[in-house]
């Protein structure tokens, strides 16, 4: 499918008419992919911190019971009574042999400075999270900044004699002025930065019953956390309160809490539901020209999260890609969301939700990627094989597609695909993916920073998978 045929350029002298060239719009899309890419490594790595942490502990936990007789169970036991039998406090005795109770208090002084570990690692990530979004959105000011012009022409900023008379140009001036307001817009709070936005773009950001409020508590409870012991206080009952917030119970004021393992992973899939969904509202708002950049950023983040299974989170964002508050730049990117959509809600149990978004599309009448996924995802895998025949070893899904696309990891696994796939392709077991694109794609921080980041073309080679305008059924 050829590439669309690029719009003549407005005469106009405007400010607006000078925006920058598609290198400054794939910063968008380096700037979403950090932040996809650093929540998820947050994830990871509470997930495997934890698993270690709570494995000593259970270690500690069994070297104090085998050493000291079962004094676990008579510590919980004491704890119990005292919560029951607060009078009792200081009447409650457990006796040990006086040449080994410097040992006791060694043992039960390591198992706490294990608990505590598990309760700080919790409480960083929580910091981390909401640092990376803070991030992410100093970038995305920058990247309005730069469409918009008139935005830092119009500030009220001002630099005094000294700061002038450091300056070389009248550029060094305008950044400085950048770094200004982005300071300024960081100081507020995130609901306050939500206003800046929609007042600078035009439009509203903060509708969604659901996400909305999430995203609030979430920043609210790190400030507790970072600044206040974890001890619920007025401010957050009444933000949470003036935010519609659906405060949990135990969350009453001067009452402390721990973090949950499952709080900090819909924390995690919030900030990078919000931060898609912003990041297509903004591309779509100060590069109107540049529908077709934002649709495949948004459907190669959407494809990340299928393949690491996080189903639940991409069909959120795909029902919201799929709206009518969302442009595209041509129906086929749509349907790449339809079938993406469908096999998120497949892969994730519901069968009835792929079912009626498929039937919501008469997939006969488009092209062969279409009609193959389709019956992949009716679970078809007669007339799936007829299709890959039909397409071939070199037409418009490649080889590397079947071995690497989630849409056909059910199929795989059928007779009939292995002897169409072995008819097709013979007993070729190995992708060809270029050395320096996995390394460039390994090293996100170094080459992330580089003339706008990773290229499009340079991370489809390394999945790998088919051509840009081929990649839609993934």
């Amino acid at each position: 499918m050829s590439k669309p045929e690029s719009k003549p350029k407005s005469t106009k002298s405007t400010a607006r008419a000078k925006a920058p060239q598609p290198q400054k719009k794939e910063t968008i899309a380096t700037e979403l992919r950090r932040l996809v890419t650093n929540v998820s490594a947050l994830r990871l790595s509470l997930s495997e911190v934890l698993r270690a942490l709570e494995s000593r502990a259970s270690e500690s936990e069994k070297a104090i019971d085998d050493e000291f007789g079962g004094l676990n169970d008579k510590l919980k036991i004491v704890q119990n009574r005292l919560e029951t039998e607060p009078d009792t406090k200081g009447e409650i005795t457990i006796k040990f042999p006086v040449e080994r109770f410097p040992e006791v208090l060694e043992k039960i002084n390591h198992h706490m400075v294990v608990n505590s570990s598990i309760r700080l690692v919790k409480e960083g990530h929580i910091l981390s999270l909401v640092s990376k979004w803070d991030e992410f959105i100093a970038g995305i000011l920058r990247i309005i900044y730069d469409a918009r012009p008139e935005i830092i022409s119009g500030s009220e900023r001002s630099l005094n004699f000294s700061e002038m008379s450091s300056l070389k140009s009248i550029e060094d001036a305008r950044k400085m002025v950048i770094d200004m307001e982005c300071e300024s817009v960081l100081r507020e709070s995130h609901s306050e930065q939500f206003a800046y936005l929609e007042k600078k773009l035009g439009t509203k950001l903060r509708e969604d019953p659901q996400l909305w409020p999430k995203f609030i508590e979430i920043t609210q409870r790190r400030n507790l956390v970072a600044h206040v012991g974890s001890r619920v206080s007025r401010q957050y009952l009444d933000v949470c309160g003036k935010n519609k917030v659906e405060v949990e119970r135990e969350m009453v004021l001067g009452s402390t809490f721990l973090l949950s393992d499952d709080y900090i992973y819909k924390a995690a899939d919030c900030l990078i539901e919000i931060g898609t969904k912003l990041g297509q509202i903004v591309w779509n708002k100060v590069y109107p020209d540049a529908l077709e950049e934002a649709d495949r950023t948004f459907l190669d983040t959407t494809f990340q999260l299928i393949s690491s299974e996080q189903y639940a989170l991409s069909s959120k964002l795909l029902l919201f890609f799929i709206s009518p508050q969302v442009k595209h730049a041509g129906e086929r990117n749509k349907l790449m969301a339809i079938i993406n959509l469908a096999q998120s809600l497949k892969w994730m149990g519901d069968e009835d939700g792929c079912q009626k978004y498929l039937n919501e599309k008469d997939w006969t009448v488009l092209s062969d990627d279409f009609q193959l996924a389709e019956a992949v995802l009716r679970d078809n895998s007669v007339k799936a094989t007829e299709i890959m025949e039909r397409i071939g070893k070199s037409g418009v899904v490649k080889k590397a597609d079947y071995d690497a696309w989630p849409l056909f990891k059910k199929l795989r696994s059928t007779e009939q695909f292995v002897k169409t796939y072995q008819k097709l392709f013979g007993d070729e077991a190995e992708i060809d993916a270029p050395a320096q694109a996995l390394v460039e794609f390994t090293n996100v921080e170094r080459t992330d920073r580089i003339e706008g980041g990773i290229s499009e073309k340079r991370v489809k080679s390394v999945r790998p998978r088919a051509p840009p305008r081929k990649r839609s059924v993934h």
